[in-house]
């Protein structure tokens, strides 16, 4: 399989991914269309009943309140806008205008106590016998400012005013929900003259028109995977649900006690609700913010170490040895680096195999980790080549940290893996040291020359220059430091 076959083959995974993880919005928008294409319908169907006279169909509940033909042309409008995906295009735009249009009339009639609605009004003979019967049929205040503030949310969601547009329609889904709450506790003035059917299709207007910007603000924080949306939700349903329970409570109390200790009573159980419900959330989110935390320290872990060694990587080892060299400037002193090398390893792999070439570099790293001290960065460059940047220190500790490391390694056995003659394994170290003005890519060019020299003069020894010449004593460690270091004229 080719590189880019595998490129494209991931792309498409994590888009879909992605895709399954915010299927939320997917579904909202999918209910938002149908909402409107129902809305539409049910819309046509009222208009239906009043050109056949069957009441039934625009007044579903005998004697109570109607849906008014401008009502009803007008969520027919909104309907027909909000099922269907729009563009920039301006033809769309010219249903939530006329909506617009038929609400600022209504509300004109409200304040100047003027006809401007009734003469263009259909069916104004049946809402005329309607009212000599004494039948409520009227657009009511609320239906009013419910349908001006979906006209504006499309209007402004067209000019891509999203956030204003979203804060439009939760306000318009406001009177639906008031009237609803009004229906179940017996409070007539919480409608304000909003039919059942009226109070029906505001309610799937809004939820339509709140689909429409549902992968952009608020909308999508709340319908989010995430920890933030998953509370959102869980607290906006908790707290309408337990709200609304209590205050019916609280409405039957007081009529049927007539207590004024009831208000009191009221409060003092909302405000404990409240209380309880961010102590209980907090939790639940500190929670589900550990197991972000974790799997965060579980992906660092995974882009900074070396799996195989669980030694630093290179990008780590490079962020670490940025501060080191700052600090070196600032305290004027001077950095080693050693980079050493496992010799002859491909040879390992192809007589013992790789997992045999595994437990080397292992063994290796094992054995870095001990020679280092807790100050020092030790860390796999990449396949067989170790660095470790050494702090604190001159030639001579430098060099003895380097020797304990060949001597180690030298000595060590590798199970699987015999060689004819000599040790299973041995490294080459170049040490590199840096001048006033520390440079960890000049220091890596330096360290990486003097490897490559040690390489050159047969492998199993040190290079430095000879300048930094350690100063050692005792006969051994003289003969040991002139058969195995290499200096540099």
């Amino acid at each position: 399989m080719s590189a880019n076959l595998k490129m494209q083959i991931h792309a498409h995974v994590g888009k879909e991914l992605v895709r399954r993880k915010w299927r939320l919005i997917r579904y909202f928008i999918a209910i938002g269309h149908a909402l409107g294409v129902t809305s539409a319908i049910s819309a046509g169907i009222i208009l239906l009943g009043y050109s056949l006279g069957i009441e039934a169909l625009y007044r579903p509940i005998p004697q109570g309140s109607a849906t008014h033909p401008v009502t009803a042309l007008v969520i027919f409008c909104l309907g027909l806008h909000f099922s269907r995906k729009h563009g920039r295009d301006t033809l769309p735009l010219l249903l939530p205008i006329f909506a617009l249009a038929m609400c600022v009339l209504r509300l004109a009639e409200f304040y100047l106590s003027a006809g401007f609605l009734a003469q263009i009004t259909p069916f104004q003979a049946v809402i005329i016998a309607d009212h000599l019967q004494g039948k409520e049929n009227a657009m009511g205040i609320n239906t009013c400012l419910m349908l001006s503030a979906l006209s504006l949310s499309a209007i402004t969601k067209w000019k891509g005013q999203v956030l204003l547009s979203q804060a439009l329609s939760f306000f318009a889904l406001g009177f639906p929900i008031l009237a609803i709450t009004g229906l179940a506790y017996g409070i007539d003035a919480f409608s304000g003259d909003m039919s059942l059917l009226t109070t029906t299709f505001g309610f799937c207007l809004s939820i339509s028109c709140m689909s429409t910007s549902a992968r952009n603000g608020a909308i999508r924080a709340l319908l989010s995977p995430y920890i933030g949306g998953r509370i959102a939700r869980l607290q906006a349903l908790i707290s309408y649900g337990v709200s609304f329970v209590v205050g019916l409570l609280f409405i039957q109390t007081v009529v049927n006690s007539e207590s004024e200790n009831a208000i009191g009573l009221f409060v003092v159980i909302v405000c404990w609700f409240s209380i309880l419900l961010v102590t209980v959330f907090a939790i639940y989110q500190e929670k589900e913010d550990e197991k972000r935390r974790t799997a965060e320290r579980e992906l660092m872990n995974a882009a900074t170490l070396d799996p195989l060694t669980e030694l630093p990587n290179r990008r780590k080892f490079l962020d670490a040895a940025k501060i080191e060299v700052a600090r070196a400037m600032r305290h004027d002193r001077q950095l080693w680096l050693l980079m050493l090398d496992i010799d002859f390893f491909k040879r390992i792999n192809d007589v013992a195999g790789h997992a045999v070439g595994d437990s080397a570099i292992q063994n290796v790293a094992a054995i870095l980790r001990q020679s280092a001290r807790q100050t020092d960065c030790v860390c796999r460059l990449g396949g067989e080549e170790f660095a470790i940047l050494l702090t604190d220190t001159d030639a001579s500790g430098a060099w003895q940290v380097a020797e304990r490391i060949r001597q180690q390694v030298e000595v060590t056995v590798l199970k699987g893996y015999k060689p004819a003659a000599g040790a299973a394994m041995t490294v080459s170290i170049g040490i590199a040291c840096s001048g006033n003005e520390p440079d960890i890519s000049q220091l890596l060019k330096q360290a990486d020359e003097h490897l490559y020299q040690a390489k050159a003069a047969g492998r199993n020894c040190i290079v430095q220059p000879k300048e930094q010449e350690p100063v050692v004593e005792g006969g051994d460690n003289i003969y040991a430091y002139k058969r195995k270091a290499i200096h540099l004229e």
